[in-house]
């Protein structure tokens, strides 16, 4: 795969990546929401995701008007990917580690960096999903 040329593309793919997070934030918010209905308790478990999730949209928030400005793309999409594989973690760790129902965030976060940042995206962010 290779790096995206153009810094336009870049914004526009980012701003496309910026919606799909949104999307799936939104669908974990209402699984989480009816897990808690179901199960006629909130456990810590559902406020420590329904806290993550808070964050995750803030930032979600922060990246849209960073990439609206369109300074420093290099950073902005770094940034999305250390937090991203770090808030994966936090999910993942608190949902029961390899039991847990949000490992299959990992490949998203690695397919994303490896649309942003080609090979060396892809690769930084397997690494670091791998020893998180």
């Amino acid at each position: 795969m290779q790096n995206i040329d153009s810094k336009e593309q870049k914004f526009k793919l980012i701003n496309w990546l910026i919606l799909g997070r949104v999307i799936i934030l939104l669908l974990l918010l209402i699984v989480t929401y009816i897990g808690a209905r179901f199960s006629n308790s909130i456990t810590t478990v559902t406020v420590k995701l329904s806290i993550l999730l808070g964050v995750a949209f803030l930032l979600a928030a922060i990246y849209a008007l960073w990439a609206k400005y369109k300074k420093a793309i290099n950073v902005l999409i770094w940034s999305q990917i250390v937090i991203d594989v770090a808030l994966v973690t936090l999910a993942v760790y608190w949902t029961g580690e390899s039991r847990s129902p949000f490992t299959f965030l990992y490949p998203l976060v690695i397919v994303s960096a490896s649309l942003l940042m080609g090979r060396t995206g892809g690769t930084v962010s397997a690494v670091l999903s791998t020893i998180s």
